[in-house]
């Protein structure tokens, strides 16, 4: 099992994602020599993330993946994360944020309940964060 790691509310992001009626925002976020990272930061809502160009680094809950153009993540929602590029190539990704809510992840249906809100996002019970090689 995996090491809990405690949340420090100095790296919850505060802004809004989406409206209460759509709880769902994009992001186009590209990373470049001048603008190189986006800090570590937690919020309540899941991430989806395709990498449209280059390549960069992903740390998510102390673990680090190098992803590359047509990657996708998963990052669940209150999972500590950050992003690097360091390469002089630019990197560019596209980002869905959403509340679980927005997936029917209120109701008890077995695929909420067994994928997405299980225990600590543990990857025996649960979906837990992933990445997602194109083949």
């Amino acid at each position: 099992m995996k090491e809990k790691i405690t949340l420090s509310l100095d790296q919850h992001e505060n802004a809004r994602h989406g409206e209460e009626i759509f709880p769902l925002q994009k992001y186009v976020t590209p990373l470049w020599k001048e603008y190189p990272y986006v800090t570590a930061h937690w919020h309540e809502e899941a991430e989806f993330t395709r990498i449209e160009k280059g390549s960069c680094t992903y740390q998510i809950h102390l673990e680090t993946y190098d992803v590359e153009e047509g990657d996708l993540i998963f990052i669940p929602p209150a999972v500590l994360h950050a992003i690097s590029n360091e390469k002089e190539e630019r990197m560019q990704s596209e980002t869905y944020v959403f509340h679980m809510d927005f997936l029917g992840a209120k109701a008890a249906d077995i695929c909420a309940i067994r994928y997405f809100v299980a225990g600590d996002h543990d990857p025996e019970y649960g979906l837990g964060h992933c990445f997602i090689a194109p083949y």
